[in-house]
């Protein structure tokens, strides 16, 4: 499953590490280009365990982003598309 965005307003934001529908669980794998693009309330953002890859320019425009927290070991910068994190707080705190 791809995670797509949220609510545009969300101040926190968290991708799971998997979702159920309908009674079947699903993998979170990746976060689609552009999911959280210039959402100017995001503060903070976890990203679940079994993220992969996050698209380009996902959380570009986020200037209020403070926090991104990793729970994933799969992700490496090469599955980070381009301009993923472009123009976020410039004193964010990963984790």
């Amino acid at each position: 499953m791809k995670f797509t965005g949220g609510k545009k307003a969300a101040k926190n934001i968290v991708i799971p590490a998997s979702v159920e529908i309908k009674g079947t669980s699903y993998k979170v794998v990746s976060v689609a280009d552009n999911a959280c693009k210039n959402y100017k309330k995001l503060q903070e953002v976890t990203i679940g365990a079994n993220v992969n890859s996050i698209g380009k320019n996902a959380f570009s425009g986020c200037t209020k982003l403070k926090k991104i927290i990793f729970n994933t070991k799969g992700l490496t910068a090469k599955k980070t598309g381009p301009k993923a994190f472009k123009g976020v707080n410039k004193k964010v705190r990963v984790e």
